[in-house]
């Protein structure tokens, strides 16, 4: 397969320079509207410095507020099902919401998620929950940048999505978004921003996303012990799944000075995605917490030199009311809450120049702290704020149980330089230190040609690293049969990419993007089995097995993402993404240990599509379809694993179809939304969770038809 993608990267530059002189003709018979289209997107998350998307090194996807009012995008999650490349399983375990896997790489901290450019996830580096919690209602646009970011931004950046939102000057006066629709479903979001002088701006976001869910236990046989097995007491025999959700932003400017203030509070249903013959899905049982972030920034500027200067403070925060109901084989129940709480500081100096020849070079340095708890499991009551997290090392009682530090030191270089505005070279690298895991250095490497106006290629190489999360490091929970255990010991996760793009501007209505690329990761933390432990003298005689998290995984993944998008005039316009994707991975236990697997909980092709259409000027119609090929799941399975009943051998589950609608009206100063999600009221499954074994559901059931009315008011 390796060679198929050899032959994929030669097909996609001899196909690139073979087009070019279609592509010149074409584009010298261009109208002014036509050239419109083609404007080229300017991007700043690539290199932290404004820049042409056609200069970028990185292949690039620009996401536009327009895109996101047209296609009826609510939330992040939603954009990620129209990105080629990218595989989701949506409406799964509470703590996570959707899980992503970004070229066969999963886990949601593999991707760095910036807002304006602040990192908006936990400081510790636990994985991000994407649910209803990362809201668009005041986008200008999302940059989307693919492959190794590390060079630049460190820990976190096998994948870059960075928010931009509207400034003042670009969105001045209060709009007003009310949304409501089926499941006592309500979406609003209000974005006031002004000018207090010619010196000094605010704006103000805040959103509210609640809903009561869907019952999905009379729909689905896998759910279907909630209405016909739970006992009568203590649990209800209802599948509750709500969803209470908010995002809060402030922005002052004074005129080379940022002040920020982000919140985000997520708060939803805990149990799906788990077997509901030990889990309860009754509202109680939910999984909640708070990011919160306060930013500084300074810019200043003279001639052709650049200096940013950046302070922020964050904290990531579990709500100790929190909890699991796991339902016992007497009826009753047992409630078990988690605890965490952790503090980032971060100061941030970065500088540019360019010199006369356009060399333009850029330095910077970092300097972060992070303290706080990680997650504990909590019995009984839940975690009391003034009291002490207990984190026993099992098998080490001299392990302190006091509040965790470390600290990071980075340094980074960045040259650029353009050759007479056909080459463009960029050389960066970046030396990170911690005081738990060492050092780290992630080079990047890039050419960009330009051989004609119309045509690009881009030659990429870069390296990244994952961080051990504090949440990887010290995780514990702990029964008296079983139990998971801190590693002390675990190193970085560690990325190599290389990647060939082809992008092609069409005079008249098509342009594409092509890319071909090759993933080596190395070092994958992985939950897998540690042993038989002895506990110490105060838990009794016992040597319980134990689980901890261990750097044993590796991942080779290789593909072709494809993008098209189709212009007609004023009235149509079209995408089509495709991706191709394949590649092996390891299994966590020893007795996988010389066996190779396909990528878990991805699918070999993808197709993601739409059009909008409009009529009457101001009605725009926008259908959508994603469709996924089989998907791969994890040997232990209980339904398409390797001891399959039905097969006796490895499966993998089907693949499944969704279509969405987005309709929209637009006056003068209100307009009127309609979204219809899953429109042909498909049931359908995306993969589990972790190992998928006994204690997750072997498929996840998804959502029906929901429908969802909005106006958005302008003053």
């Amino acid at each position: 397969m390796k060679n198929l993608l050899v032959l994929g990267m030669v097909v996609t530059l001899v196909a690139g320079l073979g087009f070019d002189v279609l592509a010149q003709e074409e584009f010298a018979e261009a109208s002014g509207e036509e050239l419109l289209f083609m404007e080229i997107p300017m991007v700043i998350t690539a290199t932290r410095r404004e820049q042409p998307i056609t200069e970028a090194p990185a292949n690039v996807i620009v996401i536009t507020e327009e895109m996101i009012k047209e296609r009826g995008y609510l939330d992040l999650k939603d954009v990620f099902q129209d990105l080629p490349g990218f595989d989701l399983s949506t409406n799964i375990y509470g703590e996570f919401s959707t899980l992503i896997s970004q070229r066969g790489i999963g886990e949601n901290n593999k991707l760095l998620l910036l807002l304006d450019g602040k990192n908006i996830s936990c400081p510790s580096g636990k994985q991000f929950s994407y649910g209803n919690n990362v809201p668009l209602g005041n986008v200008e646009r999302i940059e989307i940048v693919y492959g190794p970011g590390s060079a630049l931004y460190g820990a976190g950046a096998f994948g870059i999505v960075n928010i931009i939102t509207k400034s003042s000057t670009m969105s001045p006066g209060t709009h007003i978004h009310l949304g409501a629709g089926q499941f006592e479903t309500y979406n609003n979001w209000i974005h006031h921003s002004k000018w207090i002088n010619e010196d000094m701006s605010y704006s103000i976001f805040a959103r509210l996303f609640r809903t009561s869910g869907q019952d999905l236990s009379s729909e689905y046989n896998s759910l279907s012990f909630i209405k016909t097995g739970y006992p009568n007491w203590p649990v209800r025999a209802e599948y509750e799944d709500p969803v209470k959700d908010y995002n809060i932003g402030l922005n002052l400017d004074i005129r080379n000075l940022s002040l920020s203030f982000d919140r985000s509070s997520y708060h939803e249903q805990l149990s799906k995605g788990l077997i509901p013959e030990h889990y309860v899905y009754n509202e109680e049982a939910y999984w909640a917490h708070t990011i919160n972030k306060l930013s500084m920034k300074h810019r200043y500027s003279r001639n052709e030199f650049n200096l940013n200067s950046k302070f922020s403070l964050s904290q990531f925060e579990i709500d100790p009311e929190m909890n699991w109901y796991y339902l016992l084989e007497d009826g009753t129940t047992l409630q078990v809450h988690q605890y965490g709480k952790t503090n980032g500081i971060k100061v941030e100096e970065q500088g540019d120049y360019t010199f006369a020849n356009r060399l333009n070079l850029m330095i910077g340095a970092i300097f972060e702290d992070i303290t706080g708890l990680p997650i504990g499991d909590v019995i009984g009551e839940p975690f009391d704020r003034d009291s002490m997290l207990q984190l026993n090392n099992f098998y080490n009682d001299d392990y302190p149980q006091a509040a965790l530090s470390s600290q990071n030191y980075g340094i980074f270089v960045q040259a650029m330089y353009p050759y007479k505005d056909k080459l463009y070279f960029t050389l960066g690298t970046r030396h990170d230190y911690n005081t738990i895991y060492k050092g780290v250095t992630n080079p990047r490497l890039s050419l960009v040609y330009q051989r004609t106006p119309s045509q690009i290629f881009k030659l990429l190489y870069g390296q990244a690293y994952i961080a051990p999360s504090y949440f990887h490091r010290y995780e514990v929970w702990f029964t008296y049969d079983y139990g998971h255990v801190q590693n002390l010991d675990l190193k970085p996760e560690k990325l190599k990419t290389a990647e060939i793009v082809w992008s092609q501007d069409w005079s008249k209505n098509m342009k594409t993007n092509i890319s071909a690329y090759y993933n080596i990761v190395d070092d994958l933390i992985v939950r897998r089995l540690k042993g038989q432990i002895t506990l110490p003298d105060h838990w009794g005689d016992t040597t319980p097995w134990v689980e901890w998290n261990d750097n044993f995984g590796e991942l080779e993944s290789y593909g072709i993402d494809s993008q098209f998008d189709y212009w007609l005039g004023g009235n149509l316009k079209m995408y089509l993404a495709y991706s191709f994707m394949d590649g092996h991975t390891t299994h966590p236990e020893e007795s996988y240990k010389d066996k190779e697997f396909d990528l878990f909980k991805t699918s070999k092709h993808k197709v993601m599509a739409g059009a909008t259409i409009k009529s009457f000027k101001n009605l725009s119609l926008t259908p959508r379809i994603r469709w996924v090929s089989d998907i791969a799941t994890r040997p232990e399975n209980v339904k398409y694993g390797e001891n399959n009943p039905h097969t006796g051998k490895y499966a993998r589950m089907p693949g499944y179809s969704v279509v969405d609608l987005n309709m929209v009206y637009v006056g003068k100063n209100m307009d009127i939304h309609l979204l219809v999600n899953n429109l042909l009221n498909k049931k359908y499954y995306t993969a589990g969770v972790s190992s998928e074994n006994t204690v997750y559901l072997p498929e996840v059931p998804q959502d029906l038809r929901r429908i969802l009315l909005g106006l958005t008011y302008h003053f």
